[in-house]
Parts: C-alpha cells; structure tokens; sequence
C-alpha cells in the first residue's frame, strides 16, 4: 500500500511510459505470487488513470501514426510513441495472461481494450516484442470467448451466419500474424536470446488458438481435424526445441498452450472413427513427455499454471 500511496502522489511527476512500467512490474510481481487482489486493486488504479482523459497520451496522433514505426521488423520500441505503445501493450498482456491463466474476467475496463485493438489495427506490421504478446494473448482470448459462444448457437439463425464471419476471420487474422512474427526470427543471430524465446513463445500462443478454432468442428470435419493436428504438431515442435537456459524465460500463458495442445493426447475428449492422426500419434509419446516436463519446470516457477499440468 506504500509503493500504491507514493505513485498516486508522484504519477503527475513521472513521464507516461515511466510510470506504466512501473505499475507493469508491480502487476507481474504479485500476479507471480498469485495474490489476485493485489494485483486487481493495482490495474483498477492504473485503468482508471488511463481512462481519466487519456492522461498517458495514447489518443495522440503521433501514437496513433502509423508511420511512427522506424523499423518494421524491430523487436525494440524505436522512439517515443512505440515505447507508449510498447508500456500499454505490456499492460495488456499481463492483463490478458491473468485473465486466461485464472479463468477470470478481465479487470480492466472495456475501453482500454478497446483502445488497444484500435492501435492493434493501425500498427498491425508492428513487430515490437510486448505488441506482437499483447496481440497474440488478445487472439487466444477472443478464441476463447468465440468458442463459447459457438457452443450454444443454432446454425440456422441469422446470429449463426454472423458467427461464422469471425470465425473465419479470425482464423485469417491469426495466420497472418503468425507470417509477422516469423519476419524478425528471420534475423534470428542478430537479437538476444530472450527475444528469440519470447518470438517462440508468442507463436505458441497464436497456434493454441488456432487449435481451439478447429478443435470445434474437427469431431464432424475431416479438414478441421486434420488442420488441428498439424498446428498441435508446431506446438510440440517449438516446445522441443527449449533449451534448459530457457526455462528462466518460460511465460505461464504457456501452460495454457500447452493444456490445449495436450488434450487430445490425454484422451479429454472423444475422436470420431474417420480420424486419422496415426502419423501424428506416432511421435506423441515424445511430445507428451517434453510438454509435461516444461509443465513441471513451469509449475515449480509460479503457482499460476499448476491447475494446468497434466
């Protein structure tokens, strides 16, 4: 309550971007130690300072510019107004990470992330390491939300049709995401170690919605089957190549990944008898043992995932 009382007396005092980081580190510190209402009173306070007039300046044109980006393929914010970006993207991802990793509703208000999809939509080609989670942790959580409300509809109603357009274009949204990402990992020796791990980890993400998408239909469709399988074979194939100097980088987003990569495989769900993932189920032996070993490293490291390991 100290560190609360003496920012809300020195916010005027500190620049935007300062004090966003610094409530960001204070969210990823108690999310860490999985103490909920900590954290929620601390982004409640930080949302609210947001939305009272946009004081952090992220409506200004030169944030809202998207020529403000130096350099399209940059892991680092290049000026002023993407390290803004940058600050509020980061806001949104701890956010987003809470939220999935504890089944829970979002704290911030409707309008922050909202704002963040505005920006999402103009900077879009923006490869700035906390846009590119943001936007890859926002993909699973509208995954998510539309999976469940695809549980309950009647295809034969008009809500059915307007479904299906974001189904479809979220599938395409997140394809082409995935084509940005790889455009830094392209200069793979050029940046640091943890910036290729987050990359990874971000790609991750993006599949595990992908998966989620075609996991609706894949018990009735061939192709919805056969698509989740190859992405699920990605996500095995990316966690393989974790190296024991990467745990320290390991993100608890990814036990929610790795939860849905692993479900078929754990025999949580029924397979029609069309369905063959012989090729696939060949290797899985080896896949569920590295998945689970990274569980088990992450677990170890945070309480967040734990209700995910299998």
């Amino acid at each position: 309550m100290i560190i609360f009382d003496v920012l809300h007396r020195e916010a005027s005092l500190l620049d935007p971007t300062t004090l966003m980081q610094v409530y960001n580190l204070l969210g990823v510190y108690y999310a860490m130690r999985g103490d909920l209402p900590m954290f929620t009173e601390l982004f409640n306070r930080l949302g609210a300072l947001i939305s009272s007039g946009d004081a952090l300046g992220l409506d200004d044109a030169l944030v809202l510019d998207p020529t403000s980006q130096v350099e399209p393929a940059s892991c680092c914010p290049q000026g002023q107004a993407q390290e803004l970006r940058s600050a509020f993207s980061a806001m949104i991802f701890i956010e987003l990470a809470v939220s999935l990793t504890k089944k829970a509703i979002p704290i911030l208000d409707a309008s922050l992330l909202a704002k963040f999809r505005k920006l999402a939509a103009i900077h879009r080609r923006d490869t700035e390491l906390n846009f590119i989670r943001a936007r890859s942790a926002l993909f699973l959580y509208d995954t998510q939300r539309l999976v469940g409300e695809g549980a309950n509809l009647e295809f034969g109603h008009p809500t059915g049709a307007a479904w299906s357009k974001r189904y479809w274009n979220l599938i395409e949204d997140i394809h082409t995401h995935l084509a940005i990402i790889d455009t830094p990992l392209i200069e793979v020796s050029f940046i640091h170690e943890a910036q290729v791990f987050t990359l990874k980890t971000c790609i991750i993400i993006a599949l595990a919605a992908l998966a989620e998408l075609y996991a609706l239909f894949a018990p009735f469709q061939p192709e919805s089957q056969r698509k989740r399988g190859e992405v699920m074979d990605q996500i095995a194939a990316i966690t393989s190549m974790f190296a024991g100097k990467d745990f320290q980088y390991f993100d608890p987003t990814l036990g929610v990944c790795w939860a849905i990569a692993l479900r078929p495989l754990l025999g949580d769900e029924r397979r029609p008898s069309w369905a063959d993932f012989s090729a696939w189920q060949g290797g899985s032996a080896t896949s569920l043992g590295i998945i689970r070993e990274c569980f088990q490293r992450l677990s170890l490291a945070t309480p967040c995932v734990k209700s995910h390991v299998a």
